[in-house]
């Protein structure tokens, strides 16, 4: 959150620059759920059998991002740098053809949780626009990276991550909104595997809570 607040520091001097245009800052936490699930895919056998699955338990998922975007009517087109931490540091390990499982350790030694920082696309689409209240669609895709020490970690290949959610704009002045966003992710990571369907993902639903800063209010907001 400190690097987040800096980053707005940063950034201010340039927007003042642009008064005129309609640039948004947003900056926003919140909370929710999530968990790291490894298909471990097939076999190279025939027939074909499954590996099974890993995953860590069902932890707690704590978002924060910061938001520059351009709006033009009712769409919305931004840069978006987050961190999304998975309050977990160990990965169940399950083997379908033994009937067995195993912990393992993801997380660097010393920690408890797995930071994962991104850097996303996004789009927005508001399909109501009132004087007070904005609500609309959003959606989002980036490229991520994780602090984790996965015994598999030097197979892994891309780090995708998309988001999902509908995003809801409370006005409070003209240039200042409440912002409520809940959202659904997967962080997707490919692996350099023999094992056909071989892949990582880290599923969370969370809803963040924050501001944003307009330059140039819009005709809708009070």
């Amino acid at each position: 959150m400190i690097r987040h607040l800096l980053l707005v520091m940063m950034l201010c001097p340039m927007l003042l620059q642009a008064q005129s245009l309609p640039i948004h800052v947003e900056l926003g936490a919140g909370a929710g759920a999530g968990w790291w699930v490894y298909n471990k895919g097939l076999t190279d056998t025939l027939p074909s059998i499954h590996r099974g699955y890993d995953r860590t338990h069902l932890s707690m998922v704590w978002p924060t991002e910061i938001a520059v975007s351009y709006s033009h009517k009712q769409w919305e087109w931004g840069l978006a740098l987050g961190q999304r931490t998975l309050s977990d540091n160990q990965m169940i390990g399950s083997d379908h053809r033994r009937g067995r499982s195993r912990k393992y350790t993801i997380s660097v030694e010393g920690k408890k949780n797995v930071p994962i920082q991104h850097l996303s696309l996004f789009g927005r689409g508001y399909l109501l626009k009132r004087r007070h209240v904005w609500i609309g669609a959003s959606g989002s895709i980036g490229v991520f990276y994780m602090v984790h020490q996965h015994p598999q970690k030097f197979s892994f290949r891309k780090h995708i991550a998309q988001e999902i959610g509908i995003v809801h704009l409370i006005w409070l002045s003209p240039h200042l909104a409440l912002t409520i966003h809940p959202q659904v992710s997967n962080y997707r990571i490919t692996t350099e595997s023999p094992f056909d369907g071989e892949k990582h993902n880290i599923y969370s639903l969370a809803a963040r809570v924050g501001v944003r800063m307009s330059l140039m209010p819009h005709s809708s907001s009070p």
